[in-house]
């Protein structure tokens, strides 16, 4: 098991190397494009690298929301607004998205293309950066706001050397980024719940400590679904759980024995892809 209080650091170079470089051209920004998952709201808020551009404008792109619980993100997102953002829920099989996402984009950029305008400036350009932890469709986004092409503008004069935007439009340019995550997480459920959804990998935790955080979630918030998933009652351990996992949906070993770690895997990785059910994970504050 993980020792209670003990912290989860999973912060390899090329993430550091990232935040340097956001850190770098941070005010040649005009905007900001956060990507936040459905399933885990708030635990994919980076607070360490989000809370270091608090200036700048900001769109809360929410993915993954064919896998999360539609009630609560809807409750989730109403929680963002009221703090001050701007979001936008995404469905990955609407033809529209990329309009959408534009849309939103220019009611941020719409400040600084006035005072231009009373400037003389009858053509802007505007910059921004798209960030999130990984694993949460960062890139999906990228390829819609991009057709695809992945066109990428020259170095443009007066920015950073040696950083490459990605022109969405005439107006609109995006630097990305690899998926940064937070060097380490206070809060061991928080490491958990990213591990159960892919943004960090699920060896860095002890697998019983994530299929029993997992089991006793289910258990508690959404018991009819995970009934059913099982066709069993829930009034047993969790490590009977498990064992009736292993008996009925994975193979026995040689000796005729449970798979105990595999029907593990297969638990989480149903998880994962919603076989379960439709789950949020973070609870409102």
């Amino acid at each position: 098991m993980l020792e209670k209080g003990k912290q989860i650091q999973w912060f390899p170079g090329h993430m550091k190397k990232a935040s340097i470089k956001i850190e770098e051209i941070q005010k040649f920004l005009d905007f900001v494009i956060l990507i936040i998952d459905a399933r885990v709201p708030f635990s994919s808020y980076n607070t360490f690298l989000f809370d270091s551009i608090k200036s700048k404008p900001k769109l809360l792109l929410f993915t993954k929301c064919d896998l999360a619980d539609d009630i609560k993100t809807n409750e989730r997102i109403k929680y963002y607004e009221s703090a001050g953002f701007l979001c936008l829920k995404i469905d990955y099989y609407d033809k529209n998205k990329r309009k959408k996402i534009i849309d939103k984009l220019n009611l941020l950029v719409t400040p600084k293309r006035e005072k231009n305008l009373k400037r003389g400036i009858k053509r802007s350009i505007f910059k921004g950066v798209i960030l999130g932890i990984p694993n949460v469709g960062k890139s999906t986004i990228i390829n819609v706001l991009a057709m695809k092409s992945l066109a990428k503008a020259a170095n443009m004069p007066g920015v950073t050397r040696n950083v490459n935007w990605m022109k969405i439009n005439e107006e609109l340019f995006i630097y990305d980024t690899p998926g940064i995550l937070q060097p380490h997480f206070e809060d061991r459920d928080i490491g958990a719940k990213l591990a159960l959804i892919g943004s960090i990998r699920q060896d860095i935790l002890p697998l019983d400590y994530l299929y029993n955080f997992l089991i006793d979630f289910l258990k508690e918030n959404y018991a009819d679904s995970f009934r059913s998933y099982l066709n069993h009652d829930l009034n047993i351990s969790n490590v009977d759980i498990i064992n009736h996992i292993g008996k009925t949906r994975v193979a026995l070993l040689k000796d005729g024995k449970v798979n105990f770690e595999g029907a593990i895997r297969l638990l989480l990785n149903d998880f994962k892809e919603a076989k379960i059910a439709k789950v949020t994970l973070d609870k409102l504050c």
